[in-house]
């Protein structure tokens, strides 16, 4: 599965490791945790689900399972709201 973002939203990174979102059809805005925005940082170009599960585990040191889990949660989230797409 590969993710891609949805190219009617846009972000800006925050000082404090937060990302903003903002569905600019729609003109909902969304804020992402450092995590998240690890992640959505990573999505800058279409990424699958083991790179950015493998990001995710390598820079908090988790182990790949549990990070993958991490990711599925937000990639479904992201999903549920047009923010990515999953190809």
């Amino acid at each position: 599965m590969t993710i891609t973002p949805a190219t009617d939203v846009v972000s800006a990174q925050l000082p404090e490791q937060e990302t903003i979102l903002l569905h600019l059809q729609r003109g909902d805005y969304y804020s992402l945790n450092e995590t998240g925005s690890l992640l959505w940082q990573s999505l800058q170009q279409p990424q699958s689900l083991a790179a950015l599960s493998q990001t995710l585990a390598a820079h908090y040191g988790l182990p790949l399972e549990e990070a993958t889990g991490h990711v599925l949660q937000l990639v479904e989230e992201l999903a549920a709201e047009g923010l990515v797409h999953r190809v």
